[in-house]
């Protein structure tokens, strides 16, 4: 059938004879050069086999039988998904989130610990504000809550915070008329209590004062701060970097010689606590100086005689010897 297609071809075409038997030609004598290579390497392959050491036959006869015995996992390539057509609607996403509404209800029946705690702190926070501002008057449970934007709190927070969370807070203090107010670390009302808690802290070696303890007790804290500017010491703390405050005593002023100032500031103590610095002078033959306040004078307990019985005893005796 191909001769006589191309014997048709042929005749139709007489022009393209010539050039198709060129690439006819040109196709034989290709595949005829072909199979003189692969006979030539198929001789070469024997008379290398032949030559080739038995033992790596062996191993290569083993190695084909495991590779044939082997199976072979194909991996097919996994289908994406079909893309949505445009004419197709696309698909809703379910909603997962929670509305107001329902986060309200949860808050009202559950009263779980982290909101009873976030209630708590709220109105620790307003009442210490409104120490600061100067309200020193205090508020029922009704009215920190309606200062404080939650009255929706339920009945169980509510008994909660009455019966044990604001009694038992160390920030808060309960009146007798079950009543809240903020209790500060220092009963500082204005300027003259200020005053008078440093000189008091000043004449009985108490200390200083932090800084942020009278901010949080005293009412208007900056504006009387700066009227006692000159009463006023402040000393950075090195361990923690918190302020200070000392009371400036101008009456205890005295010129210092300056050499005396200079060995003053060359010893350095900073890290050395009181035991270590009385050690320090006991070496060095120096006795330091302990302050342990007045001694009371404690009146002597009288002892019970023990002797007055012996004594009724004699004396019933020698009575009786009278009589007799």
């Amino acid at each position: 059938m191909r001769e006589a297609a191309r014997t048709e071809t042929n005749a139709a075409n007489p022009a393209h004879v010539n050039k198709l038997f060129s690439v006819e030609d040109f196709v034989l004598a290709v595949r005829d050069r072909v199979c003189l290579v692969c006979a030539a390497s198929a001789e070469k392959l024997e008379r290398y086999t032949a030559i080739m050491d038995p033992s790596l036959l062996k191993e290569r006869d083993a190695f084909r039988k495991k590779a044939m015995a082997t199976p072979v996992v194909e991996t097919k390539p996994k289908k994406a998904p079909p893309k949505p057509s445009a004419s197709e609607p696309p698909k809703k996403k379910a909603k997962t989130g929670v509305t107001p509404q329902e986060i309200h209800s949860l808050k009202m029946v559950s009263g779980s610990s982290q909101y009873r705690f976030g209630v708590l702190a709220k109105i620790v926070r307003h009442t210490r504000k409104r120490h600061q501002e100067g309200n020193l008057f205090p508020l029922s449970i009704d009215e920190i809550l309606d200062e404080t934007n939650q009255l929706d709190v339920g009945s169980k927070v509510k008994q909660w915070l009455v019966i044990e969370a604001l009694p038992s807070n160390p920030k808060i203090i309960t009146t007798p008329e079950h009543k809240y107010q903020f209790k500060a670390p220092y009963d500082l009302r204005d300027r003259k209590t200020m005053l008078k808690l440093l000189r008091k802290h000043d004449l009985k070696g108490y200390g200083g004062l932090l800084l942020e303890d009278v901010q949080e007790s005293l009412p208007n804290c900056d504006r009387i701060m700066k009227q006692l500017a000159n009463d006023i010491i402040y000393i950075v703390r090195p361990q923690d970097k918190k302020k200070v405050i000392f009371y400036n005593d101008r009456t205890a002023r005295f010129g210092v010689d300056e050499e005396l100032a200079k060995l003053w500031r060359s010893v350095a103590v900073r890290g050395v606590d009181d035991e270590k610095i009385e050690e320090y002078l006991e070496r060095q033959g120096l006795q330091a100086m302990h302050d342990h306040g007045l001694k009371k004078m404690v009146p002597p307990k009288r002892k019970a005689l023990a002797v007055y019985p012996v004594l009724l005893f004699y004396i019933f005796i020698a009575w009786l010897i009278l009589v007799s």
